[in-house]
């Protein structure tokens, strides 16, 4: 009997390694044990790929584990990123930090105070945490071309343990994500120029100087070309790396603004960004697809009309929103309409909008797609989760926070995003019963 219990031991357990064998890294569930090598072990932009979608893991075909739940009420981080275990992120309220939680629980594991705003997604590579500082006020004019009244800083964090490992001083702010490619981290922001850096101990390795400002424009790079907007003048910038040359600028249709806040997203030769235009004296929700080979405009559609977004301070803020492309469709949310769009990729034509009779708020986050539905998060703290295909609001989900600027990330079957006030980790399935 001894024997026999042994055998059916000694068979299970090679039943079990024989399916995790199977399984290669890539497609394990992150949630299906806490050990760190099973989640994404970096993240190089800010949308996580160029396409801006935050579905970065698939559920195993069998029930292993359940999804991560938790809120951090206490620590609001803006823009998040998750990495090997563990959310990384930068608060907007004082007392600035950046900190580490544990992704399964929500436990803070370290917190670094900084001396600005951080509202760049954390980059995470070879075990250093890289944000920028900076806030969204001008030291003089906003004319002058320099924006942020400091301190200005990149910093180099030890992923392990949040020791400071390396600091820039910069003239102006750096709210955009850097990018990391082949190595090198490039850096934009109100500096009027942009940086190439060594990742690893923050020496700079180039610097090209540009005429524009840029505010929240995160850069997305393909294809050795970096691609992000400026302001003043508000243009569309390509920049060839690792050499730092100006491949060519794009002024949009009716621009007015706002392309200095978009990041923009890139899929199949199209680069799409979000702006505002000036059409009949009146401020127009803007979208454009621009050939990322010679900077054409293929297209240009007006979402409507609105009104840009204000601080209390009466000045312009989070006036765009952040396209993710997905299967040949652009989907979008305005903070200029307060609604969220499908477009056709190689067209521009809007294939649906949804407003729901003016109950949604303003969109700055982006969009994510997972199973057949689009989830977004409002300025009235509400997600939103609509069918794909017709634009239908399937469900609402209120929570007590605004959504901001930033790329919710799905992992294991719940969603983790950051807002100003509290940072979540929230099952799909408390979402809507359908995800």
């Amino acid at each position: 009997m001894m024997k026999f219990t042994l055998w059916i031991r000694l068979v299970t357990a090679l039943g079990m390694m024989a399916i995790f064998l199977l399984i290669t890294p890539h497609e394990l569930n992150p949630g299906t044990l806490p050990h760190r090598k099973l989640w994404p072990h970096r993240n190089l932009a800010f949308g996580h790929q160029p396409n801006h979608n935050g579905l970065i893991s698939i559920s195993l075909p069998m029930q292993l584990t359940r999804p991560i739940s938790w809120t951090d009420p206490t620590k609001g981080l803006m823009q998040i990123a998750v990495v090997a275990g563990a959310v990384y992120g930068g608060t907007v309220h004082s007392p600035y930090t950046v900190d580490k939680l544990s992704a399964l629980t929500g436990r803070l594991e370290w917190s670094v105070s900084v001396p600005n705003q951080v509202m760049t997604t954390p980059v995470v590579y070879h075990g250093v945490v890289i944000v920028g500082t900076g806030n969204r006020d001008w030291p003089g004019p906003q004319s002058s071309g320099i924006r942020g009244t400091g301190p200005n800083q990149i910093l180099g964090l030890s992923a392990n343990t949040g020791k400071i490992l390396w600091s820039i001083n910069t003239p102006g702010e750096n709210m955009p994500t850097p990018v990391i490619n082949h190595g090198v981290l490039y850096q934009v922001g109100g500096s009027d120029e942009v940086l190439a850096i060594n990742p690893l101990n923050g020496k700079i390795l180039q610097k090209l100087a540009i005429p524009s400002y840029v505010s929240m424009s995160s850069p997305e790079i393909v294809n050795h070309v970096m691609y992000f907007g400026g302001a003043l003048p508000y243009q569309l910038y390509a920049i060839e790396i690792p050499h730092l040359r100006i491949a060519f600028t794009t002024t949009l249709p009716s621009s007015l603004g706002g392309i200095d806040d978009c990041p923009p997203a890139i899929a199949d030769g199209i680069l799409v960004i979000d702006y505002e235009g000036l059409i009949d004296n009146q401020i127009h929700a803007m979208a454009a697809g621009v050939s990322v080979h010679t900077g054409k405009v293929l297209w240009a559609t007006d979402l409507g009309s609105g009104s840009i977004p204000r601080a209390t301070d009466g000045s312009p803020t989070n006036a765009a929103g952040v396209p993710i492309i997905h299967r040949n469709v652009v989907y979008l949310g305005s903070p200029v309409t307060s609604t969220l769009y499908a477009l056709n990729l190689q067209n521009g034509k809007i294939l649906w909008s949804t407003s729901d009779s003016g109950s949604i708020g303003r969109i700055t986050m982006a969009p994510i797609w997972v199973d057949g539905h689009i989830i977004a998060g409002d300025s009235l703290g509400d997600i939103i989760v609509v069918n794909a295909k017709t634009g239908h609001i399937v469900s609402t989900l209120k929570e007590p926070t605004p959504f901001v600027p930033g790329v919710p990330q799905i992992v294991n079957g719940s969603l983790f995003m950051g807002t100003k006030l509290a940072t979540y980790a929230i099952p799909l399935e408390s979402i809507d019963a359908h995800l």
